[in-house]
């Protein structure tokens, strides 16, 4: 669903232009940043030494810890979701759920998200842009149940963003609150159960009953 870019080996050039580079440079760096001191302790001169990129083009470019966080966070909503089209709702929501338990199982990836939750906590930009993110998550996946009720598999106006955040749901609780492990098991019970209680009409907008 999303990734983390791999830092850069030495002698190996990415592709896009030196914006692009120190760009990638420098994200790199603020994982690693929030993952060995938090936000709390986040130093704009460490991520610089880190990166390889001077002060002075840092502070020029994003000017402070939470400009570097927010980019952090683009930077992810920046890569592409997969949106399924199988013509079966069922099979979609199997997909993306997949995709979700994919990241839940990416352990910097899911380190690093819970490095901007708590910088979310003390930067109220950084709050803003990851409600932002996960609504932006949503809106792109409830094409899905669009189509779903479209092919008539589900009642008119289902909300398709209620479903999509009811599917990251229980993931992110394992993850979050009880630091259960998170499976192919529990993945496909929530897909099931979801479905289920779309099909019933437990989803559908107030206009539309």
């Amino acid at each position: 669903m999303y990734r983390l870019e791999e830092p850069t080996r030495p002698g190996e050039v990415r592709p896009g232009g030196r914006t692009a580079r120190v760009r990638s440079a420098v994200l790199t760096a603020v994982v690693d940043e929030l993952l060995d001191h938090g936000y709390a302790s986040f130093a704009m001169d460490r991520v610089s030494a880190r990166a390889g990129v001077g002060r002075t083009t840092l502070y020029r470019r994003w000017g402070s810890p939470s400009a570097l966080v927010r980019d952090l966070l683009q930077s992810i909503a920046e890569q592409t979701m997969p949106i399924p089209d199988t013509g079966s709702v069922e099979e979609d929501l199997r997909i993306i759920t997949q995709a979700l338990l994919e990241a839940h199982l990416d352990q910097r990836l899911q380190a690093t998200i819970q490095g901007i939750i708590a910088a979310a906590g003390c930067a109220p930009e950084i709050d803003e842009a990851l409600r932002t993110f996960f609504q932006s998550r949503a809106t792109e996946a409830a094409v899905v149940i669009t189509r779903a009720v479209e092919r008539g598999e589900l009642p008119p106006g289902t909300d398709g963003v209620d479903i999509f955040r009811m599917l990251a749901a229980p993931l992110c609780f394992r993850l979050l609150v009880s630091r259960e492990p998170v499976d192919q098991a529990v993945a496909d019970r929530t897909a099931a159960v979801i479905l289920h209680a779309a099909r019933t009409g437990l989803f559908t907008t107030p206009d539309a009953q």
